[in-house]
């Protein structure tokens, strides 16, 4: 893990708070952290949620507990619970009890990283619609289509919340390849990087995160950072483009059933 000051660790966790305050329609503080709840969008996980921001003094049990009696009566089918420090002695205690665990790292670029590169096709700027049908496309890889189709439509909802940007690019006259740029108060998250099975292995998912590396840092931005799963292979993308990790944060879910 590449050593980052404990400054940058705090204001990333800082910021992971704030973007969930942002985007979800309500939040309720309880002992360990902090409930979201969106009630227009709740099969969309990231906005129904339970954060803990340090684990420090909680149990499996307790956030067990917790998740339980927040979010059953919002009408939540799942359960889930982000833990943004000390979370890997909780993971016995979730699994144990039927949940998933998994590892998210969180990769900050390089100061001094080159991300210039050629790029294989034009990127450009757009807005929502532009690369909602590549959203889409996305979530059916994993989900019935009716599913995509609720998701796709709470990023609509809560993309003007997060102030986010999004970068398309195009091959062969169709969508390619796209991310989005959220971030505040000199933060840059790139997130969402997604290419085509169609148009895979010909470099646009760099081009796309470059480019929003370049209007991250063209607004000011000094810390840029994405998150990606520990045990999933795009991390070996971000790492070529000059991202180390420097944290990691633990999710725990509890599937519909």
């Amino acid at each position: 893990m590449a050593a980052t000051g404990t400054t940058d660790l705090g204001r990333l966790r800082a910021y992971r708070l704030a973007l969930f305050e942002r985007v979800t329609a309500r939040a309720e503080r309880f002992r360990h952290g902090v409930a979201f709840f969106t009630p227009a969008h709740p099969t969309k996980w990231d906005l129904n949620l339970l954060v803990v921001e340090d684990a420090a003094g909680a149990s499996a049990e307790d956030l067990l507990a917790e998740a339980e009696r927040l979010q059953a009566p919002a009408g939540l089918r799942h359960r889930k619970v982000e833990v943004l420090h000390g979370g890997d002695p909780l993971v016995k205690g979730f699994e144990a009890a039927g949940w998933s665990a998994e590892r998210l790292v969180v990769m900050v670029l390089r100061r001094d990283a080159d991300t210039r590169g050629e790029a294989p096709a034009t990127v450009r700027e757009v807005g929502f619609d532009a690369v909602r049908a590549l959203m889409q496309q996305w979530y059916e890889e994993s989900m019935s289509a009716a599913e995509a189709r609720d998701l796709t439509d709470a990023d609509a909802d809560s993309g003007p919340l997060s102030g986010a940007r999004y970068f398309l690019a195009e091959r062969d006259g169709e969508p390619a390849a796209g991310c989005m740029l959220l971030g505040e108060a000199g933060i840059g998250q790139v997130e969402e990087v997604y290419t085509a099975k169609a148009h895979r292995g010909a470099g646009l998912a760099s081009a796309v995160v470059r480019t929003a590396i370049a209007a991250a840092r063209e607004r000011g931005d000094d810390l840029i950072f994405i998150m990606a799963d520990a045990d999933d292979w795009p991390q070996r993308l971000y790492e070529r483009l000059g991202f180390e990790t420097v944290d990691v944060y633990r999710s725990f879910t509890k599937k519909p059933t």
